[in-house]
């Protein structure tokens, strides 16, 4: 899987998958970008790449 992962320059998700530190740990180890925003009831929040995560609906509604 780790692989695959490698092959991904990043891994966008919406907010309800709200990524886990461990995926985020494992995407971190193959290189690859997770962009996954932290629910907003979160009480503190990580960093994201707030243009990339808007290309998310791009890829949904072209799959």
């Amino acid at each position: 899987m780790l692989e695959e992962i490698e092959r991904m320059g990043a891994l966008l998700a919406a907010r309800a998958d709200d990524g886990a530190q461990r995926v985020l740990d494992r995407l971190k180890q193959a290189d690859c970008q997770g962009v996954i925003p932290l629910k907003t009831n979160r009480t503190e929040q990580r960093p994201y790449d707030r243009e990339m995560y808007k290309w998310r609906h791009l890829i949904v509604e072209n799959s």
